[in-house]
């Protein structure tokens, strides 16, 4: 089935980089971006490496307007996405 728009995402949680679980309920109420990073995608190289540096300029806009920036990193195991 398709997304729905502006329905609330399906509950989810996960290991963070500093080890700890983290899950989507931890952030209700708040405004959350999800995005899926691999450091093996053109698309997110472009957008990390290149200057401008695209991402960096999203993220830091995102937590001036306390907005919740989560990184999936689907890269494969011992590679590290761009976030």
């Amino acid at each position: 089935a398709d997304p729905a728009v502006d329905a609330a995402a399906p509950a989810f949680s996960g290991p963070a980089a500093n080890g700890e679980t983290i899950s989507l309920d931890q952030f209700k109420g708040q405004t959350v971006i999800l995005e899926w990073t691999n450091d093996g995608c053109p698309f997110v190289k472009k957008h990390y490496a290149a200057p401008p540096s695209n991402m960096q300029t999203l993220q830091k806009n995102a937590a001036a307007d306390d907005i919740v920036w989560i990184s999936v990193i689907s890269s494969a195991k011992g590679e590290q996405g761009y976030a």
